[in-house]
């Protein structure tokens, strides 16, 4: 009896041993095949990353190879080799495409180049790569100024403006356009605008008087020559502009003190001499006007005038 149910028990755990075979064999294949599928998304995923990095560094590499050649093409630039230059910034604008100021260089390079039509196109590729800089819209009205394109001109002004209320250059520049295109009042408030933000713009005061003169605003005039005078102090064209104004009012000694102080700063300015000899004139100092116009007959810009009031003095008819 023993015997008989020992065999039993063996039959019984050699038949076990041999259904759970299959068992173990399958469960091996899952976890191999799992193990090869983690294997095949491993090397996916390294190689993702490998080819990310690669790229990264190439990027890299070129940033660094077009800065490079930016700043190559903005020392040839201020060497004035602008061709040289040029060349340079196509290369950094190959290497970096949306580098905005290697277009702003480029445009900036054919303008000096003459070749307006691609500069004006490099320019407006600039501004698409960063439209809210104000510098880009400046330089751009600057170059339809050039060509005598104002109205388009003052619309990059404006842009520029838009962009930087304090931008005094472009308030500036929009008042000598106007003054261009014979708009003073306009050109004028543009000078107001410009000096409110920058208080010491004496070149906006003096281009505020000489309008003033235009518009035989006298008072206005020696305001703003005395204002630019208060900024620059030795600057002889306001003086010699405001003599203008104070002869034009009938003030001749004051127009004779401007006229002096200006000739004490250029000895040989035509147009300081020639006021000098309009003020003497007026204080009826014959041969002190006549010194005065012979002077500025030396000036070729003012010859033609002084002579002419160098001849009437002599014939008696002034």
């Amino acid at each position: 009896m023993k015997i008989k149910t020992l065999f039993l028990l063996f039959i019984i755990l050699c038949f076990g041993l041999t259904l759970s075979q299959p068992v173990l064999a399958q469960e091996k294949s899952e976890k191999m095949k799992q193990w090869e599928e983690e294997m095949k998304k491993w090397r996916a995923d390294s190689i993702a990353r490998a080819k990310k990095l690669a790229e990264q560094q190439a990027s890299l590499s070129e940033s660094a190879a077009a800065k490079k050649a930016y700043n190559t093409a903005n020392a040839l630039y201020k060497k004035g080799q602008y061709q040289q230059a040029l060349v340079e910034y196509n290369k950094a604008i190959e290497g970096e495409p949306g580098l905005w100021k290697a277009y702003y260089g480029k445009a900036n390079a054919l303008k000096r180049l003459r070749k307006y039509d691609e500069a004006e196109e490099a320019y407006i590729k600039a501004i698409s790569l960063d439209s809210t800089n104000e510098m880009l819209h400046y330089a751009l009205g600057g170059l339809y100024s050039d060509l005598d394109k104002y109205q388009q001109a003052l619309k990059a002004l404006d842009k520029a403006v838009e962009k930087n209320a304090n931008y005094y250059k472009a308030h500036y520049d929009k008042a000598v356009i106007y003054n261009k295109i014979n708009e003073k009042e306009k050109a004028i408030e543009a000078l107001k605008k410009a000096v409110e933000v920058k208080p010491d713009y004496y070149q906006a005061y003096f281009l505020m008087g000489l309008l003033s003169n235009d518009l035989a605003r006298w008072d206005d005039a020696i305001k703003a020559f005395q204002d630019a005078i208060a900024i620059r102090q030795k600057y002889d064209q306001a003086y010699a502009c405001m003599a203008r104004s104070y002869n034009q009012k009938g003030e001749h000694q004051a127009a004779l003190d401007a006229a002096k102080k200006a000739i004490e700063l250029k000895p040989n300015d035509g147009r300081a001499l020639f006021e000098a000899g309009e003020a003497s004139k007026g204080l009826k100092r014959k041969s002190e006007a006549l010194a005065y116009y012979e002077k500025a007959s030396k000036d070729k810009r003012w010859r033609q005038a002084a002579l002419y009031e160098i001849k009437l003095l002599k014939e008696g008819t002034n």
